[in-house]
């Protein structure tokens, strides 16, 4: 039986958002299931606290002082291994699906197949996702236009199918391409672009939380007194 890598992340999730960390009254069975069929870690510190850098280290296992990808305007020099394209010349199939974040957007990363679905506020890049939609009759939605963005701090319910919604469709992707995949051994990146902010659910998962017992945000404005002017 062949061993297969399947990588999934997800973007500016607090791991206190989660029911395996505490958070019960969230509905996540496939995380769920994940906890508690593998491994949780109570003490996991990532790489970098911004985008890119975080990411080529999570492709290179290189931190970002020793890559020199400090910002995202930054990225790998050539030549820089990677787990993708190592993988890729052991003759592993390797695909990378959803928001990669590489400099530029399109690059492969080191994966012989990408699914792209970029950030949701850049609607300026023709990803497969905006193909996806554009194939619909659609557009992508720059968050601003959402109905309630501003009332809400940009956090507005998305007027579509789930299947539209861009991490709706980075799963379906995923799952397609695993069906889709023979018996030979394969390594696949699968990155959510959500919960990264604008906070816009698609309508049937926003309404499970509107009499749920969210707790009172951690600080408040009165705190910023404190804090330095830049």
């Amino acid at each position: 039986m062949s061993k297969n890598l399947l990588f999934i992340t997800t973007d500016q999730q607090r791991c206190d958002s989660l029911p395996c960390y505490g958070l019960d009254f969230i509905q996540t069975p496939a995380i769920d299931r994940l906890a508690n069929e593998g491994m949780v870690f109570d003490n996991c510190i990532v790489p970098a606290p911004v985008c890119v850098p975080c990411r080529a280290a999570l492709l290179s296992g290189q931190y970002p002082t020793t890559t020199g990808v400090l910002s995202n305007l930054h990225w790998l020099a050539d030549g820089t291994p990677t787990w993708s394209e190592r993988l890729s010349r052991a003759g592993i199939r390797t695909a990378a699906i959803g928001k990669m974040h590489f400099n530029p957007w399109d690059d492969m990363g080191g994966f012989q197949e990408r699914v792209i679905a970029e950030d949701k506020r850049h609607i300026y890049l023709p990803d497969d996702h905006v193909k996806f939609l554009q194939a619909n009759g659609m557009e992508r939605f720059h968050p601003v236009d959402k109905p309630g963005y501003f009332e809400n701090l940009g956090a507005s319910v998305t007027p579509r199918d789930e299947r539209f919604h861009i991490d709706g469709f980075v799963g379906d992707q995923a799952a397609s391409w695993i069906e889709n995949t023979s018996d030979d051994p394969f390594a696949m990146w699968v990155s959510f672009p959500g919960p990264h902010d604008p906070y816009d659910p698609p309508e049937d998962m926003a309404s499970m939380y509107y009499d749920a017992p969210i707790p009172e945000p951690i600080g408040s404005p009165d705190e910023l007194v404190h804090k330095p002017l830049a």
